[in-house]
């Protein structure tokens, strides 16, 4: 394809090969994970997703953040790795076609999803806490330590794929490319973690604690926001008044 080196289609290419092998390995385990209300959850996950990818949350005039991984990492909590892999991968093609990106970046950024979130569920279920995320009255602390190894492995497979995308289209060394911008996204992201699980969370205790979880993010966003708008503000050369 024009545009595109073999080098990067046959990566492309060995990325959906694993993120297939993952969603395959799993399969038999998402047997009860087509009710109609679990179709119905994955739907909405499907489209909050969407919509996450498109309209970023702009936090100052140079800092924006997309809050897709609340979505995504909800969607394996809540309904297991099978359907938060085809969530993601369905949700992340819609995003990327209402931003414009192109058939190779939708194929590309839909498999690099689909393998993080699969391998996450995988790990869990090799240490014999299978998502989704047990009832409550189930859950005990080795569970929500297990919350946690899949967050970190979903952003590290999610990270070591782009970054081997960037090392082939660029041409940089491969630690290079993993190590741009991590100082400034882990704690974002361990954020959008942690406000995915609280949500799987309030729904499984009572819908109603949506509304004020709700209102916490936001309150959350607007602190983070003053503060980085701030920070920009007085990094700013102080601008000299006029010589008359």
């Amino acid at each position: 394809m024009l545009g595109y080196s073999r080098a990067l289609l046959g990566y492309i290419g060995a990325v959906t090969l694993a993120a297939t092998l993952l969603v395959a390995l799993q399969w038999p385990r998402a047997a009860g994970a087509w009710s109609a209300p679990r179709l119905l959850l994955a739907a909405a996950l499907t489209a909050l997703v969407a919509l996450a990818m498109r309209y970023e949350l702009h936090l100052s005039p140079r800092t924006k953040v997309a809050v897709d991984t609340v979505w995504l990492f909800a969607a394996l909590l809540a309904l297991g790795p099978v359907p938060a892999a085809l969530v993601g991968a369905l949700g992340t093609v819609l995003g990327d076609r209402l931003q414009g990106r192109d058939a190779i970046n939708c194929w590309f950024d839909a498999a690099m999803v689909a393998c993080a979130l699969a391998s996450a569920g995988l790990a869990a279920a090799l240490l014999a806490r299978p998502f989704p995320l047990p009832e409550r009255g189930h859950q005990d602390v080795d569970a929500f330590l297990v919350v946690g190894l899949a967050a970190a492995l979903v952003y590290v497979v999610n990270v070591s794929l782009v970054a081997g995308l960037v090392a082939l289209d660029l041409g940089v060394p491969y630690p290079a490319a993993w190590l741009q911008g991590r100082s400034h996204d882990l704690v974002p992201h361990a954020a959008l973690f942690l406000i995915g699980l609280l949500l799987v969370l309030a729904l499984q205790r009572s819908p109603a604690l949506l509304l004020p979880l709700a209102a916490l993010v936001v309150l959350v966003y607007l602190a983070l926001r003053a503060a980085l708008q701030r920070d920009e503000a007085e990094q700013e050369p102080a601008v000299r008044p006029e010589q008359r």
